[in-house]
C-alpha cells in the first residue's frame, strides 16, 4: 500500500493523537479517551500536509505575543466548518489557551481565505475523502478483516475523513469525531458499504449537524441552514428527514402491523407536509403498507383530520392517515 509523503516531523503523528485533557470554556469540548484504538499492522501511516476539521465549530485560534514578538499563548478567534480543509504550516506545539489558561497541543494552519492561526491538534485530521455513515449498524474494525470487528457502532450521519490508499477488501481506514459519545476515532477501519461518498449526502449532513448545535436564539440561522441542506442537495439520502425538521412536526415510533390503502391513487409524500412536501409516488387502492412511525399530532388536510404515517414498504414515504385502513 502506498504511504503518504511525510510533511511534518516524525513526532507529529503521536502528538496529534492526544486529546485535550480538559476544557473549562464553552467553545472547547472535552475529549474522551478512545477504546481499542491501537493501529493494526496493516494500517497505513497517515501524516499531515493538509488537514480537515473533524468537528462542528472546530476552534480557530490566533497567537498572543509578548513585546518581543514571541508567541506566549493562543486565544479563540473563529470557528471552522466540519470538513473544512486547511494547509498545515508546521509542527504542533504546546501553548496556553486563553479560554481556560490550560496548555494544549496546537497545530499552525492557513485557511483558504489566507488567514493563519492555530487549531487544537485533536480536532484536526489529515486530508482525505469525506464520507458519511448511512448504515444504522456501522461496525468499527481494528483492521481490514471481518474477524477484526470491535464491539462499537459508529452513529449514522457521522462525517468521516477516509484515506483511499488504505482501502482493502471493502474496508477503509478513517478518522472521525463521534459527537454523541464525545470521542475521536483515529486508527480504525469501517466497511465502505456503510458509507456514502456522495457530495450531496456529505454536505447536507454537515449543514444538518451545524444547524443542530445552534441555540434557541438562533432559529433564523438554523432554518436557513436546513433550507440550504434541503434545496441545494435534494437528492441527499437525508432530504426527507431534513424536510421534516423544517416542517416542525414531531414523530413517534408506532407499531400497527399492516395497513391498506382505502382510496385510488393515494399520494406518498417525502415528508408529512402537503404544502411544503413533494409527492414521490402514488399507491393504488388495497395496496398493503408497513407503518413504523407517525406524527405525534393530528392534522387537517382537505377537511379530513388524522395523523401522517411513515411507511417503508412498498415505498418509503408519508401517507395521510385518512387514506389508510386496518
Amino acid at each position: 500500500m502506498k504511504i503518504r509523503h511525510i510533511f511534518l516531523c516524525a513526532g507529529f503523528t503521536a502528538v496529534v493523537l492526544l486529546a485535550c485533557s480538559k476544557s473549562g470554556s464553552s467553545d472547547v469540548a472535552q475529549d474522551v479517551p478512545q477504546a481499542a484504538s491501537s493501529a493494526p499492522a496493516e494500517a497505513v501511516e497517515i501524516v499531515l500536509s493538509q488537514g480537515v476539521a473533524l468537528r462542528v465549530n472546530s476552534s480557530f485560534c490566533v497567537a498572543e505575543k509578548n513585546d518581543t514578538g514571541a508567541v506566549t499563548g493562543v486565544r479563540w478567534n473563529d470557528t471552522l466548518v466540519l470538513g473544512e480543509r486547511v494547509a498545515v504550516l508546521g509542527d504542533s506545539a504546546k501553548y496556553v489557551y486563553a479560554g481556560d489558561k490550560a496548555e494544549y497541543d496546537f497545530t499552525p494552519v492557513r485557511r483558504d481565505d489566507g488567514r493563519e492561526g492555530f487549531l487544537f491538534s485533536s480536532q484536526l485530521a489529515p486530508a482525505g475523502d469525506l464520507a458519511v455513515v448511512i448504515d444504522e449498524r456501522a461496525v468499527l474494525y481494528k483492521g481490514p478483516r471481518n474477524t477484526d470487528a470491535l464491539n462499537t457502532i459508529l452513529p449514522v450521519k457521522t462525517v468521516l475523513v477516509t484515506f483511499p490508499e488504505t482501502e482493502r477488501d471493502g474496508f477503509v481506514q478513517f478518522q472521525a469525531y463521534d459527537a454523541e459519545r464525545q470521542r475521536y476515532y483515529r486508527d480504525n477501519f469501517i466497511k465502505t458499504q456503510s458509507l456514502s461518498f456522495g457530495n450531496g449526502d456529505v454536505q447536507s449532513v454537515i449543514l444538518l449537524h451545524t444547524a443542530n448545535v445552534l441555540g434557541p436564539n438562533e432559529v433564523i440561522r438554523r432554518e436557513a441552514l436546513l433550507e440550504a441542506a434541503y434545496n441545494d442537495y435534494p437528492e441527499s439520502v437525508y432530504a426527507a428527514e431534513i424536510r421534516m425538521l423544517l416542517s416542525g412536526k414531531d414523530v413517534e415510533p408506532i407499531s400497527l402491523g399492516s395497513l391498506w390503502i382505502n382510496d385510488y391513487d393515494v399520494n406518498v409524500w417525502d415528508n408529512p407536509d402537503e404544502k411544503g412536501g413533494k409527492v414521490i409516488g402514488q399507491l393504488p387502492r388495497d395496496t398493503e403498507v408497513e407503518v413504523f412511525e407517525a406524527t405525534a399530532e393530528s392534522y387537517t388536510v382537505e377537511g379530513l383530520t388524522d395523523r401522517w404515517y411513515h411507511v417503508n414498504s412498498p415505498v418509503d414515504g408519508w401517507i395521510f392517515g385518512a387514506f389508510l385502513r386496518q
